[in-house]
């Protein structure tokens, strides 16, 4: 049997053979992307040791062998596999790519946050799981199980708060470090990094306040009553950057005669439609462009 490696050995071949590393500041969530717009996220501690499984599906991707998704469902359930390994626990969700190293405990919202970025972080339309089961399993990951306890899980993103997204939007387009606008601010490095965190909820209107006036901005609260839309509304999302997507709908009566902006509400999240797209789409329906407000990613 080889020598086990650790995550961060992994890392250094992939950079090694050309994969960009993007880290999230405050957070243990790090994406790789090939020049090819493959994307590969690793979440967790990097000195646990690699499942076998990981680095067979990571291999998988490097090769170019991807499942043959399509976009489907705006906020699908992703295959999770499950198993131990010296340092903890080990997910991966082999659809995406994505590879949780967590202590056991820390692993389910671990691998939920990690889908909800690596969708974000990809650009791409919301692909359909392909994985299904064990069964449905690249034979080079499915030999890398064999003969072990595995656990199957189905794991969903996790929503993503909005007002973070706008925070972090707000400080990449300043140029300034994440240490310079603290510095500015009067804020900790860490208590900006919280403020940016896509998973925090606790910002104070006082701390955004004064974020604002850091980067010479305002806050601007509004509450406005949505238009529901009838279930299963939405057909597709394709994302175009943490809040902003292309959003394709069922036509309903309430969203076309009405002016834009509008702000509607699905089973899967609020969103402001902001602009309507000649981008074609089927019959009775069209596609927004559009701004997650609430909800999931």
């Amino acid at each position: 049997m080889n020598e086990p490696i650790k995550i961060r050995q992994l890392e250094a071949i992939l950079a090694a053979q050309g994969w960009t590393y993007a880290a999230r500041i405050g957070l243990s969530h790090r994406h790789w992307r090939h020049p090819d717009g493959s994307v590969i996220t690793l979440s967790g501690d990097p000195s646990h040791v690699c499942d076998p499984a990981q680095l067979a599906a990571v291999q998988e991707r490097r090769q170019g062998h991807v499942p043959a998704t399509r976009p489907g469902a705006p906020f699908p359930t992703y295959l999770a596999l499950i198993t131990q390994t010296p340092s903890g626990a080990a997910g991966l969700i082999p659809d995406l790519t994505v590879l949780a190293n967590t202590p056991a405990t820390d692993l389910a919202s671990t691998l939920e946050q990690a889908v909800a970025l690596h969708l974000m972080t990809s650009g791409a339309p919301v692909p359909r799981p392909v994985y299904m089961g064990f069964q449905d399993l690249p034979p080079p990951v499915r030999a890398a199980y064999d003969d072990r306890d595995v656990e199957v899980q189905f794991v969903t993103p996790a929503p993503l708060n909005p007002v973070s997204l706008q925070v972090a939007r707000a400080i990449d387009h300043s140029r300034l470090s994440y240490r310079e606008v603290a510095r500015r601010a009067g804020l900790g490095d860490a208590d900006l990094a919280r403020l940016a965190n896509p998973f925090y909820t606790g910002h104070s209107v006082a701390d955004l306040q004064r974020l604002a006036t850091t980067l010479h901005l305002t806050v601007n609260v509004t509450f406005e009553e949505p238009v529901i839309l009838p279930p299963h509304s939405v057909v597709s999302t394709t994302w175009q950057g943490d809040t902003s997507l292309l959003l394709e709908l069922r036509d309903v009566p309430e969203v076309v005669a009405a002016a834009l902006p509008l702000t509607v509400q699905s089973e899967t999240g609020v969103f402001s439609l902001i602009e309507r797209q000649d981008t074609p789409a089927g019959p009775g329906r069209t596609t927004y462009a559009a701004r997650l407000l609430n909800g999931h990613r």
